[in-house]
């Protein structure tokens, strides 16, 4: 009897070694899919930010979908997106959705490349858009008649630069209006006269950004708010997020995602 009792406790244990020698169970995530609507500020740091999390949750897809601030909100208003990306929100937004800012972009000067200079004051850009100050030669450039760019309404870009710069007053008639970052980027890179704003997440080799009242724009200064054209991006969403949403947000304001906000941005973390 005692022989056939140590077979049977051999042939469970070698039974339950089998068994934990076998492929380990795969969990399934259920699929996710997250609509946003990002504003063209946001757009560079929104792309990195979901490739980088659907990296280790690939589980998860997100659709953005570019617009200007303002057709940003109003597609979140409209219920069409699930959370915004935006630099700018009314005072109604602010009042009625959950927001979290969860970086710090800033304006940027761009001049083209060939332009030698490299500061402006806050008064000279505010004359230099009003059209006061129309050529080069008056602030330190080689000459040349000064070919403004600016945003169309219903940017974020444009509602800090004017509320900082213009304090009310009105752009060149002058101006070329453009509609996105990158038409700016296109119009300042053609024209060797030019001077326009757009985000710093837009920053590239090609093209000259300059100092604003003796301060660059760079991570450091836009975190620190120590840059006059700097503005907090927010996520906003009609109610505080939940499941996989609120994952998400949450990874976004972690150590791991705000180094990769660092890299172009000011963190908020």
């Amino acid at each position: 009897m005692a022989n056939v009792k140590h077979s049977l406790v051999s042939a469970i244990l070698i039974l339950a070694a089998l068994t934990g020698c076998g492929p380990t169970p795969v969990v399934t995530r259920t699929p996710v899919t997250f609509e946003f609507a990002v504003s063209l500020a946001a757009e560079p740091l929104m792309n990195e930010l979901t490739a980088a999390y659907r990296a280790t949750r690939p589980h998860i897809t997100f659709h953005l979908r570019s617009f200007n601030s303002q057709q940003a909100m109003d597609s979140l208003w409209d219920g069409q997106v699930d959370l915004a990306a935006v630099s700018w929100l009314t005072e109604a937004d602010r009042d009625s959705l959950w927001i979290t800012p969860i970086a710090i972009v800033g304006v940027a000067i761009v001049v083209h490349p060939t332009n030698p200079v490299n500061n402006l004051s806050l008064l000279e850009l505010r004359d230099i858009f009003r059209g006061r100050i129309a050529e080069w030669s008056e602030v330190g450039g080689s000459g040349g008649e000064i070919a403004v760019t600016s945003r169309e309404s219903g940017s974020g870009t444009r509602a800090k630069f004017e509320g900082t710069v213009m304090e009310g007053r009105s752009v060149t008639v002058n101006a070329v209006m453009a509609s996105s970052e990158q038409a700016v980027l296109d119009h300042v890179q053609s024209v060797t006269t030019s001077i326009g704003y757009l985000s710093t997440g837009y920053l590239t080799s090609t093209i000259k950004f300059i100092a604003v009242e003796g301060i660059q724009p760079s991570p450091a200064t836009l975190a620190d708010q120590s840059y006059p054209l700097s503005l907090p991006l927010f996520f906003a969403t009609p109610e505080e997020p939940e499941g996989e949403l609120r994952a998400f947000v949450a990874w976004v304001l972690s150590p791991e995602a705000q180094s990769i906000v660092g890299k172009k941005y000011g963190r908020v973390k």
